[in-house]
This record gives C-alpha cells, sequence and structure tokens, in this order.
C-alpha cells in the first residue's frame, strides 16, 4: 500500500500497487474533513469493478460505474446533486447497451430509451415538466424508423410523422383538438 499524507499528516489517497501498476481499491480523501472523495477499483492499472465518486459536502454518491478490464460494462449512473440522478446508462465492452434515462432538475424523468451497440433502438420517449409525454419516436439501427408522435399537453396526439432509416417516408398527419 501507498498512502500519501497533506503536511498537517491528514491522509489524502490509499492505494495498492503490484508490479508498479494501480492494483485493489484506490481511495481519495478531502484532506480538510477527512471525507471519502472516490473510491476505485483497480486490476493491472485498468479500472476493474465499481468506481465511485463522491460529494464532498455530504459524502453521497456523485457517479457510480461498473468497469471491466477498463472499458465500461454495467450501469453507470452520475447524479446532479446529492440525491437526485442526472442520468442513468448501460454499457457493455464500453459501449451504450440497454436502457438510458436522464432526469431534469427536480428529478423527473425527461427522457428515455434503449441502445444496442451505440445506436438507439426500440421507443424513445420524451416528457414535460409535469411528467406528461411529449413524444415517442420509433429507433432502429440509431436511424428514425417507423412512427414519431408528438402529444399536445392534453395528451392528444398533435403530429404524426413517418421515417425509413432516418428519412421521411409516407403520410405525416398535423391534428388539431
Amino acid at each position: 500500500s501507498f498512502f500519501s499524507h497533506e503536511n498537517n499528516g491528514a491522509l489524502v489517497s490509499d492505494q495498492n500497487y503490484v508490479n508498479g501498476k494501480l492494483d485493489g481499491i484506490s481511495l481519495s480523501y478531502d484532506p480538510v474533513t477527512g471525507t471519502l472523495l472516490q473510491r476505485f477499483n483497480y486490476q493491472a492499472g485498468q479500472f476493474h469493478g465499481l468506481l465511485e465518486i463522491f460529494f464532498p459536502s455530504d459524502g453521497s454518491p456523485s457517479y457510480t460505474g461498473e468497469y471491466l478490464r477498463g472499458l465500461r460494462d454495467g450501469l453507470h449512473t452520475t447524479w446532479r446533486n446529492p440525491g437526485v440522478v442526472l442520468i442513468e446508462e448501460t454499457y457493455l465492452e464500453d459501449q451504450l447497451d440497454g436502457p438510458w434515462r436522464i432526469y431534469r432538475n427536480d428529478g423527473g424523468l425527461s427522457q428515455e430509451g434503449e441502445y444496442t451497440e451505440n445506436l438507439k433502438i426500440g421507443t424513445w420517449v420524451r416528457y414535460n415538466a409535469a411528467g406528461l409525454l411529449i413524444s415517442r419516436t420509433a429507433y432502429q439501427a440509431g436511424f428514425r424508423h417507423g412512427v414519431a408522435e408528438y402529444v399536445d399537453p392534453a395528451g392528444n396526439v398533435s403530429l404524426r410523422e413517418r421515417y425509413r432509416d432516418g428519412f421521411a417516408d409516407g403520410l405525416w398527419e398535423s391534428f388539431t383538438n
């Protein structure tokens, strides 16, 4: 283990090395308060396992993510403020692959969808500040493909668009309610 201290003796880091490379849990602390700021897992100098960064104000998570041999792999979450999630994204071998969500300042869901191999797929949905549906758009292989619908504040479809491989294709309809 390698320990690093401030001049006042406060511990600021605790790291393990094997053959000159970080290996195991690496910890970083605030030199004034002693609060844990970061906890990283390494294997042979690469991130491997859970990586965590904490808000200095209260020690709650500001970022967590899973790594496998240096690549993002699994759920990664970033918080806007203590207790308020900003984004959740899922990775497989360093590519977006799985559910993806972004949240508003108040914590309400703003947009959600899914990725496979860094490409949008399936239905992506957006919500307004009240949590009501704004739009839903179909994706295939990263392109708009199928129907995109936009919804008015009353929940009625106000516009329907059709796409094929990212290009407008077919009848577009506008509705007044």
